[in-house]
């Protein structure tokens, strides 16, 4: 893990990112645009650079682990980036390494996750396109990369707001997760702006069991600013989801949201409205009218970080259902304290409930029956690390995070969804230079 302040330093930038992606918002900054250099052929690369080197020893218990117990060397690395142009910001994040087996009948395997975005703004109108993009051997759960005991607990992951959604612990198996996303947005006085986006996102499982799936968002919001600390916002949302066979569903929904800074330090927001599900196999997932939700508060002050964010609606299933309406619940915590010592935590939990009530248009189809009818999907992963500086470049950690996960209503062994408790244990080094600005070319 990076050094205590880098620590906090960097879960500030990678929350900020995470935060103004999700809202589908373009980042801003406080700095001077650089003046137009016609002459100039190169790019101008001006911002600041975070990243971190980390190599730790990982036990894991439970289920995926050969005969219950399975060792293995991470080496990996992470990378932040945002520039100082505030016409034109942009904002790099990546996570990536390498799992290697202590034992001869496993495999080396690899993860890696890059978010890219990219704003423009002019006068009235802002724009912005990004894609997030991973390769992962198992479900994401903690930490920045989502692979526990690699050193980054504590960091909140990255999301552009729309990638496929894996909140179901799935048989370990490699997957690939693209979402590309847009944004435009037009300012129509001080006050209100007026905006539109559009996302497309994949699931796809390379090897072993799991429900491929695509999906397609569109949506536009209305935002007014009603003073310097609060702001209303109108939204409605067009959803659909697609399994192989052609099975797909729809979803439809109108939210209203509210946002106030509390404090100098925390925030807050709201949104909740109606939510309707149709589908092209009614007989399978018949329609139905429900609540979407989604809820959140952010803190951060000095040495400390906090964020907790309640989410509620449907996706698509996270590779063990076909289709699922999913209530979850996230906290990631930060904090340096003493002498060069800093904790993380982290804690999420998922209630999946799957939107098919079976029928002939799951039950005949070869790729779609072996998953869940009706059943619901129990998720639940804590994790906590403690890291202690030796040098301004060079700390140690230990974590630990436990994975747990029930299942109600299963038709078989062939569903894609793990059962019981997993353990996994960490203790590593991380080598973290200070910040570096780059300059210019």
């Amino acid at each position: 893990m990076r050094s205590p302040v880098q620590h906090v330093r960097l879960l500030s930038a990678v929350l900020c990112l995470a935060s103004s992606a999700g809202a589908q918002a373009v980042p801003t900054a406080t700095a001077t645009p650089t003046p137009f250099q016609p002459l100039r052929s190169l790019p101008l690369i001006d911002g600041q650079l975070d990243y971190a080197l980390n190599a730790s020893e990982i036990i894991q218990t439970g289920y995926g682990a050969n005969s219950n117990l399975y060792y293995s060397t991470n080496l990996s690395g992470d990378v932040i980036y945002n520039t100082k142009n505030a016409a034109r910001p942009f904002s790099a994040v990546y996570a990536g390494g390498v799992l290697i087996s202590n034992q001869s009948s496993e495999s080396t395997t690899f993860f890696q996750s890059l978010t890219l975005a990219q704003g423009f703004n002019t006068r009235g109108w802002s724009f912005e396109a990004s894609d997030s993009v991973s390769y992962l051997p198992s479900s994401p759960t903690v930490g920045l990369s989502g692979v526990p005991g690699t050193g980054d607990l504590g960091s909140q992951p990255v999301s552009t707001g729309d990638e496929p959604a894996q909140d179901v612990l799935a048989t370990d198996s490699s997957r690939v997760s693209n979402s590309v996303s847009g944004q435009v947005s037009r300012h129509l006085d001080a006050n209100t702006s007026l905006s539109g986006t559009g996302s497309y996102g994949i699931l796809r499982f390379l090897g072993g069991y799991g429900l491929d799936s695509t999906q397609i968002v569109a949506g536009a919001s209305l935002t007014h600013q009603f003073d310097a600390r609060d702001s209303g916002t109108l939204s409605a949302n067009y959803s659909v989801f697609s399994f192989p066979g052609s099975s797909s569903f729809i979803s439809k929904g109108l939210t209203a949201g509210f946002s106030r800074r509390l404090t100098r330090n925390l925030t807050a927001d709201a949104s909740a409205g109606p939510l309707w599900v149709s589908s092209s196999a009614s007989l399978a997932i018949p329609s139905r009218l429900d609540v979407s939700a989604d809820a959140g508060i952010a803190y951060a002050r000095n040495a400390t970080t906090l964020s907790v964010h309640f989410t509620r609606g449907v996706n698509g299933g996270s590779g063990a259902q076909p289709g699922a309406l999913s209530t979850g619940v996230q906290a990631v915590y930060g904090r340096n304290f003493g002498r060069g010592w800093a904790l993380g935590l982290s804690q999420t939990y998922f209630h999946n409930s799957g939107l098919s009530q079976g029928g002939a248009a799951i039950n005949d189809n070869p790729l779609l029956s072996p998953y869940f009818s009706s059943g619901t999907i129990s998720s639940e992963y804590s994790g906590v690390q403690l890291s202690r500086r030796f040098t301004d470049t060079l700390s140690g950690f230990v974590s630990y995070t436990a994975q747990d996960q029930s299942l109600s209503n299963a038709p078989g062994l062939n569903s894609a969804a793990l059962s019981g408790l997993s353990n996994a244990f960490g203790i590593g080094v991380s080598f973290s230079p200070r910040a570096t600005r780059l300059g210019q070319f």
